[in-house]
């Protein structure tokens, strides 16, 4: 009972989860008057006369030390003088107010609490009960907190410093916890503090071999590999530690006897870090030398110490036992090395942790409950193991002392002040960080605890450290870094999604808007910009930021292009251009995730293989971008949020921003160069105009021009809004269009002015005023459109016209400067033009007539993807379209290449569509379009957006209690899921779904969330669950009487099969699914079971029909641009070919492949070099 509070300590408990933690699920029918009762005994033994806790209550989870027992086994007393309150200990942390903590008091797990401590109370919250106590109180929170300043230490490369903390946190670990408590919910507790403590060991081991303790830290590696024989960080560390010792040769060793146990359990090779540590050592590679710990910084003993002077220590060992160490931070005594790790595998959850030492919590976190005890967040990519090299100094811990009144803290404090000291300097070999990370990152104040993996000079895309410090640490040239940390779980290591890793050869944008032949002006401005560069053509010494603010109409965008032109010479490696869309009227701005896709697809980066989070993408653009001249225009910036992520952080690029705002932030901190636009001064606008009006601008025109000026207030966009209202009505005069702006002088609601000269409304009025009617109700139309631009069949649906009637409309609409047409068949309207739009529409047309041109466009949306979905997959199973709403405009999309060409185009639209149909709560039209959508967004890679439509769809079947809708978005959810590793997330859908379909009888869909089911099991390598839920499924299409699911699911089992070994079967399973599937004509289907089938003959040893078959798979994924399966098909191609002594044929495979690989950025092109390397080195072919 205590124990479950205190696992939860600081937060209620509710009765049920106590009865769920005492009893499982079988609860006396007393079972809550027993709880209370038990809370009154633990009240009355905690709470004795006088409110002190009697000596021997237990202040941890573990088992209370009675009265007068001995101290625990490897939990020694502090000696020396009492630490009083407020006494600073590590990562600028201090014990709390509060008694001090005497000599001789214990502190280990289980021992007794000072005299006079403050008491734990238990008293009512709600409907259960919650325990207080103080941090220090509670072992399991000083465990986190000096691992969270052992993360400090690290950060600050204290590598010793840190090493020093996790043994103190370590020594607290004095047996299992909880030990002899029952129940399923005590046993996934112990089982999640159980990696808490496998993890920090981890993390202790990687920076003892960094301090060069590789014995020592070699043989605790050892025993925990017998003991965890799967799990690839201490195997790797090992490899690490007998490398750096000079044993090669045994570090060889380790690896092949991994490779053959990862083989025989699991049925895969040996993960991307552990292969290129091998390689690396194979190569013969020094390896990189100990960080050596600095030299300690002591202040001066006092004038007049309290007790006399202590002598100083002995000297030991660089890698010293724990009881030659100083106590640790949170004032626990050393003990002795950490015993060894568990037996029992780590859990896949881990308890969330603490808050960060600099700041205690006067209630730690609370275990997540005992009912979902997995719900663990997400592993860290792995971090790399290099730095620049630091000084040489020695070790702080066997340093003499000088003698002050406290020995204790006169050492601590010297090494905060070292540790502070060389916060800006880095050491050659960064400490490895999968264990730390996972216990500890929360308690580090960073803002990512899964931050990805710092660049390398050879490595530029793979995932980088997320905090401010470390991104500039990731700037700074080093070594390759082969050996970075193995941080994932052996189970998440065989996820089929992983970030690239290899440098990808990056297409060169041109993507700048066309400069506008008339622009006139803006000298001063110019000058200003080319300023900002260095003479004589070269790029920027730093990576330089241009901001360009101003009202709306300023001409912002026209100077940024302009000058983007006259430079772009300057910048080899391309020029890349972003509407941010920060002040869109229909409330759709550019995510800066949205905006970074944007910036990968420009640059041929594969938007699939992306990392997790804004932080892990932002670093890797910034990795991409890193060595190479670009220039980027980010137009209409929001706020400076918005930008920084799309900042490319390394010299020699340049980014110009626009904003109507001034963006201080960017200026303070990232010391951009702001430039204010102001309207035209007279001279220039007059220039302007008489460029555009010509010869009707003659001397006899010259006031009337000052008129249009004054009127127009020098807006450049005003002013190009009268140019060619005048060039379209050359019977009108230059002073017909004064005397009208005069007349018509009005309000932009948007863009008041105290000043009438400048208002926009005007300006927009009279232009809006002389459209026919129908292009007038076409503009009013447009804005309502949710997506970025349109093409004239949407705009035909908004309207409920005919396409030729709407391309007429939008003719008249750019022709009067309007709406623009930035690429062949694509209509948008400026930000301004739209506000406009959007407010006469709202004052024009009724709401019931604005509602059904949404309905139209949705169903719109909803009609082409149907059509597109079924030009790519023929067999997809098409439910029969229960849509009457009328006039909605065909989309022409005669064959697959079309059908991909529409969805690539109108793949934000289409999305912006689900959510405003959510918006408006048009929830049949949501329902139809994300269904349609589902699959085809799986098969193209766009998880994330299948993630947010189909949560809309999903609430909106909640809304209309509709089952199949939900059951339908809950196994979407759960398929995508999957492929973005959420295995939790996908299993909880996938099953919701399967309950859903079975309770409406749909045996089809039942079929599909059972592959869904294999799909999942064969991600965590559960072949054999994988395979009673394909032949689930397989049944299940049978009573269904669906021939293509049948087939596909043909497949599922024979690869199943394969998997387990059992190639027999998966060989007719396979065969049977190619015959079904060529009759059906899924020609995507048809490949995978090509694929499937070479595997199976290879695994038979029929190399020859293994080459057939791969050659064929790749000829078909080509076909269909599949470059993903092309390639992984070629590389085992060329693996047969190898086999079958053709190693010239087997060459030009991996080459194809890895080309493919590059240029998506996958992390399996190091294996494909590897297979090159090695045929090269062989002398079997030529390089």
């Amino acid at each position: 009972m205590l124990a479950a509070l205190l696992l939860q300590a600081g937060v209620p408990v509710s009765i049920q989860q106590l009865t769920e933690t005492l009893w499982d699920d079988q609860a006396p029918r007393s079972a809550e008057a027993t709880i209370r009762t038990y809370v009154y005994r633990l009240r009355r033994v905690l709470t004795p006369a006088g409110g002190a806790k009697p000596a021997g209550a237990a202040r941890a989870v573990g088992a209370p030390t009675p009265p007068g027992a001995p101290t625990p086994a490897g939990a020694p007393t502090v000696g020396g003088p009492a630490i009083p309150a407020g006494t600073a200990i590590s990562a600028g942390r201090t014990i709390p107010a509060g008694p001090a903590i005497p000599a001789g008091r214990t502190r280990a797990a289980g021992a007794t609490a000072p005299a006079g401590a403050a008491t734990p109370v238990i008293r009512s919250a709600g409907a259960g009960y919650v325990v207080d106590v103080r941090p220090e109180e509670l072992d399991l929170a000083t465990f986190r907190q000096l691992v969270g300043a052992a993360e400090v230490a690290r950060r600050e490369s204290d590598t010793a410093g840190a090493a020093e903390r996790l043994r103190h946190g370590l020594a607290l670990w004095n047996g299992d916890p909880l030990a002899g408590l029952p129940g399923q919910p005590m046993k996934r507790y112990r089982a999640n503090l159980a990696k808490l403590r496998l993890n920090a060991l981890e993390a202790l081991l990687a920076a003892e071999i960094d301090l060069g303790a590789y014995v020592s830290a070699g043989d605790q590696l050892a025993s925990l590999v017998a003991e965890h024989p799967l799990d690839e960080r201490f195997r790797r560390l090992l490899m690490l530690a007998l490398w750096r010792s000079g044993q090669q040769a045994e570090a060889l060793a380790v690896y092949q006897d991994a490779r053959a146990a990862l083989a025989a359990e699991l049925g895969v090779d040996p993960g991307p870090q552990l292969q290129e540590l091998h390689l690396q050592i194979l190569r013969a590679a020094p390896p990189p030398p100990p960080v050596l710990p600095p030299p300690p910084v002591l202040p001066p003993a006092p004038a007049a110490p309290a007790s006399p002077p202590m002598a100083p220590p002995p000297a030991v060992p660089a890698s010293p036992p724990a009881s030659a160490l100083p106590p640790p931070a949170s004032g626990s005594p050393p003990t002795a090395p950490p015993p060894s790790a568990p037996a029992s595998p780590p859990a896949s959850g881990l308890p969330p942790t603490a808050p960060p030492p600099s700041a205690p919590s006067a209630s730690p976190p609370a275990l997540p409950p005992p009912a979902s005890p997995l719900s663990a967040p997400s592993a860290s990519p792995p971090v790399p193991a290099q730095r620049a090299a630091a000084p040489p100094t020695s070790d702080p811990a066997t340093a003499p002392q000088t003698a002050t009144s406290d020995p204790v803290a006169a050492q601590q404090a010297g090494l905060d002040q070292v540790a502070a000291q060389r916060a800006a300097v880095s050491d050659p070999v960064a400490p490895q960080r999968s264990g730390l990370d996972q216990v500890a990152a929360p308690q580090a104040a960073v803002s990512d605890p899964a931050a990805p993996q710092r660049t390398t000079v050879s490595d530029p895309v793979a995932a980088q450290q997320a905090t401010p410090s470390d991104q500039v640490a990731a700037q700074r040239p080093a070594a390759p870094d082969p050996v970075a940390p193995q941080r994932t779980a052996p189970d998440q290591e065989m996820s089929t999604r992983t970030v690239p890793r290899t440098r990808t050869t990056l297409a060169t944008p041109a993507q700048l808007p066309a400069d506008l032949p008339d622009f006139t002006g803006r000298a001063a401005e110019l000058a200003s910009l080319d300023a900002l560069l260095p003479a004589g053509g070269e790029p920027p010494p730093a990576m330089l930021i241009s901001t360009i603010h101003g009202m709306a109409g300023t001409g912002k965008t026209a100077l940024a292009v302009h000058w983007g032109h006259r430079i772009a010479g300057r910048f080899p490696d391309g020029q890349l251009y972003v509407n941010l869309r920060g002040f869109h009227p229909s409330g759709v701005v550019m995510s800066p995730l949205e905006a970074l896709r944007a910036v990968f697809d420009a640059i041929g980066v594969d938007t699939r293989q992306l990392p997790d989070g804004l932080d892990a993408q932002a670093a890797l653009y910034r990795s991409l971008m890193a060595g190479r001249r670009m220039l980027l225009l980010l137009d209409n910036a929001r706020d400076a949020e918005q930008v920084r992520p799309l900042l490319p952080g390394s010299r020699g690029c340049l980014v110009i921003v626009t904003s109507r705002h001034q963006l201080p932030g960017l200026v303070a901190i990232e010391q951009a160069r702001p430039t204010k636009l102001c309207v035209l001064p007279d001279d220039d606008a007059r220039a302007y105009l008489r460029s555009r009006l010509g010869t009707r601008a003659g001397a006899d025109g010259g006031a009337d021009l000052d008129t249009i000026v004054r009127l127009c207030g020098g807006l450049p966009l005003a002013l190009s809004l009268v140019a060619a209202r005048s060039v379209l009505n050359p019977h009108s005069s230059v002073a017909a269009v004064a005397s009208q702006l005069a007349a018509d002088h009005g309000t932009l609601d948007s863009f008041a002015d105290t000043d009438p000269a400048i208002d926009l409304k005007t300006i927009f009025s009279w232009s809006y005023e002389r459209l026919s009617p129908p292009a007038a109700r076409l503009l009013r139309l447009l804005a309502l459109h949710p997506g970025p631009d349109a093409a004239p069949a949407t705009v035909a649906s908004l309207a409920g016209t005919p396409v030729r009637q709407a391309r007429a409309g939008l003719d008249e609409l750019v022709h009067a400067s309007l709406a623009r047409e930035p690429s062949p068949g694509r209509f948008l309207l400026h930000d301004l033009v739209r506000a406009f739009a959007a407010q006469r529409a709202h004052d024009t047309d009724p709401e019931p007539e604005r509602r059904a041109a949404l309905a139209r466009v949705l169903e719109h949306y909803t009609r082409a993807s149907r059509a597109a979905v079924q030009r790519l997959d023929p067999q997809w199973d098409l439910d029969p379209d229960p849509s009457t709403v009328e006039g909605v405009a065909p989309v022409d999309i005669p064959d697959a290449g079309a059908a991909r060409a529409w969805l690539a185009v109108e793949h934000q639209s289409a999305v912006a569509a689900v959510e405003l149909a959510a918006r408006y709560q048009l929830d049949d039209q949501l329902c139809r379009l994300a269904a349609t959508l589902s699959d085809i967004f799986q098969r193209h890679g766009h998880w994330r957006d299948q993630v947010a439509m189909q949560t809309l769809a999903l609430a909106a079947g909640r809304r209309a209690g509709d089952l199949g809708v939900r059951a339908a978005a809950h196994r979407s959810l759960g398929s995508a899921y999957a492929r973005l590793n959420q295995l939790d997330a996908a299993q909880e859908h996938l099953v919701s779904a399967l309950r859903l379909f079975e309770a409406v009888g749909d045996r089809a869909n039942q079929g599909r969330s059972h592959r869904g089911l294999a799909y999942l099991h064969g991600q965590q390598g559960r072949y054999d669950l994988a395979l009673g839920a394909s032949q689930r499924a397989l049944e299940l299409y049978r009573a269904a009487g669906d021939p293509a699911g049948v087939a596909s699911a043909l497949n599922d089992t024979g690869w199943c099969h394969a998997m387990l070994g059992d190639f027999a079967p998966a060989l007719t399973h396979c065969r049977q699914a190619l015959d079904a599937l060529s009759e059906l004509g899924i020609a995507n289907a048809v490949a995978s079971t090509w694929d499937s089938l070479g595997f199976i003959h290879a695994g038979l040893g029929e190399r020859r029909e293994a080459v057939a078959a791969y050659t064929r798979a790749v000829e078909m994924f080509q076909e269909l641009g599949d470059r993903y399966n092309e390639a992984d098909a070629l590389v085992h191609l060329g693996d047969c070919q190898r086999e079958l002594g053709d190693p010239g044929a087997a060459r030009d495979a991996w080459r194809r492949a890895l080309r493919l690989l590059e240029l998506l950025g996958h992390a399996t092109a190091q294996q494909v070099r590897a297979r090159l390397d090695r045929v090269a080195r062989e002398g079997l072919v030529s390089p």
